[in-house]
């Protein structure tokens, strides 16, 4: 792991999300950790897309949100084995949850640490963490 900040615990979530100035380097080894055990929220836009060409029951609803479905290990229903990396199926559309992960971007400092958190974009302070269960950083 390329980290160069101490992790710290974080409940449920095992170890907290760290600032991404932390993270020397990160790159996606398709180990398939980001489509198991993780709820993706859709944008209303995506679960339009998703649920026009594969149908309603390829997402869960929630109160007030869509989620990808889930297969009965707790897997992404598009996700799919070959040899020994997992590739996703939703390619030409997936999610921007998806697309993110590890990274993940708050408009406040969510998990402390906001100097080394802090990215600023355009006219806007942007938080960015990364979780450290990813074996890519």
């Amino acid at each position: 792991m390329l980290l160069v900040c101490a992790l710290i615990r974080y409940g449920e979530y095992g170890m907290m999300p760290v600032p991404w100035r932390c993270v020397e380097s990160w790159i996606c080894v398709a180990c398939g950790l980001c489509c198991h055990g993780y709820k993706v929220v859709l944008r209303f836009s995506e679960w339009v897309h998703i649920i026009r060409k594969y149908g309603m029951g390829v997402t869960q609803p929630g109160l007030s949100k869509f989620f990808l479905g889930k297969k009965g290990d707790g897997t992404c229903i598009f996700t799919s084995k070959v040899l020994n990396a997992w590739f996703c199926g939703l390619q030409s559309m997936k999610p921007r949850a998806c697309k993110l992960w590890p990274f993940k971007i708050f408009s406040r400092p969510k998990f402390g640490r906001s100097n080394e958190a802090i990215y600023k974009y355009q006219d806007k302070d942007l938080f960015v963490y990364v979780d450290p269960a990813c074996i890519g950083i």
